[in-house]
């Protein structure tokens, strides 16, 4: 069964917030607007889909805004908070090593090398290959 996106807006309401008033001050939205989308008398503004977003990262935008998707609720995983942490390492590794190949004077070097850094990391946080998160 499809749903609309009042519909989906009510949803999320009930999951996160005890009332739709609370829900309206959970995303700093009046609590007539949010009324009025889930009666169905108005649709969501782009502010208001932003709003519920940013506030509930753990919403799948695709879900939300069209209905689509795999799930209503993205939970976050602990490969995530691994990802984060490897970022930062990576990240200090990348500082350092950039500080010794400059005073070694092969600047150019230390540029490759983060570059290509940066390039391994997005592809990891962005593709979770399955053999990183099994690590």
């Amino acid at each position: 069964m499809e749903t609309t996106i009042n519909q989906r807006i009510e949803m999320v309401a009930s999951k996160f917030a005890k009332n739709q008033s609370d829900f309206a001050k959970k995303i700093g939205k009046p609590s007539q607007t949010i009324s009025n989308i889930i009666a169905g008398r108005s649709n969501p503004s782009f502010e208001v889909i932003q709003a519920i977003l940013e506030i509930f990262p753990q919403i799948d935008p695709f879900w939300l805004i069209l209905g689509k998707g795999n799930s209503q609720f993205v939970e976050k995983s602990p490969p995530d908070k691994y990802v984060i942490s490897l970022e930062d390492r990576v990240a200090e590794q990348a500082a350092t090593i950039r500080v010794l190949l400059g005073k070694s004077g092969n600047v150019s070097l230390a540029g490759t090398y983060s570059f290509f850094l940066t390039i391994v990391v997005t592809f990891v946080v962005h593709s979770k290959p399955t053999w990183f998160i099994q690590l």
